[in-house]
């Protein structure tokens, strides 16, 4: 064997050596693990899709239900208790970059360390993908869920495991409560993305909270099929404000 040629040789398997490191990074915390190791990420059930033709609206799982407003959003008719995992997210895959997402999301592939060997860089070279959901009838069910404004709203965190993205709970969610969703710290990290604040004012962001907070300006509708989905603000929880919802066992229906 040549000594350019062992050169070579050493050099891959020093290249292999750096990537195994690489992908023992977590891309939840960022910490020197594989991301089925991390602490952070409490394992809790598995929450799969249900496999129908129509995916965005009937891949909902058991206990979900999407519902319309000014847009669509995802509320829970049962307790899903924290690290109870959703997805993974399916999507159409690109190499470009899709503009004008609420909520961009990146499949990153692994970073490779500067190789300056021409035979090889071709061979380790990697390329992130993009998934296009604006598409909602080429996506599953969990492009309806929103992101959210406030770390108190907040009660899913996104992330990346293998060439998958998830949703885990960070905390126990409630029957009533609207889904919101932002970046875990290490990917949010890579997404060059800020984490959220939490907002000065108490975030009411369940329906069933939203209907008891001032039952005598509850209007409900029988025959309109919307509510707010958005977050309710208070300043003052006895604020009394005006709230318009179909009635509750018409949200709650088995599927």
């Amino acid at each position: 064997m040549s000594e350019l040629n062992s050169h070579v040789c050493f050099d891959a398997l020093a290249t292999l050596q750096n990537i195994q490191n690489i992908e023992h990074c977590c891309n939840f915390c960022g910490g020197s693990h594989t991301i089925q190791d991390c602490p952070e990420l409490s394992k809790g059930e598995h929450i799969f899709d249900n496999c129908l033709q129509d995916l965005s609206r009937s891949s909902v799982p058991s206990g979900l239900h999407v519902i319309e407003h000014n847009v669509p959003c995802v509320i829970t008719s049962q307790k899903f208790a924290k690290g109870s995992r959703f997805g993974p997210l399916l999507a159409k895959k690109s190499y470009i970059p899709i503009e004008n997402l609420r909520f961009p999301l990146i499949i990153f592939g692994n970073i490779i360390p500067d190789l300056n060997i021409p035979e090889l860089e071709e061979l380790f070279k990697v390329r992130n993908v993009y998934l296009d959901t604006t598409n909602e009838n080429e996506c599953n069910w969990m492009v309806h869920v929103n992101p959210a404004e406030y770390l108190n709203e907040q009660n899913l965190i996104a992330y990346q495991e293998d060439n998958q993205i998830y949703f885990t709970a960070i905390h126990d969610i409630e029957v009533g409560d609207i889904l919101k969703v932002w970046y875990a710290p290490s990917y949010a990290a890579k997404m060059c993305i800020p984490l959220l604040q939490p907002s000065q004012y108490e975030i009411v962001n369940n329906i069933l909270r939203q209907v008891s907070i001032d039952h005598s300006s509850l209007k409900v509708e029988s025959e309109d099929e919307s509510f707010n989905c958005e977050p309710v603000y208070y300043n003052n929880v006895h604020h009394s404000t005006d709230v318009s919802l179909p009635p509750i066992q018409s949200i709650f229906t088995a599927q």
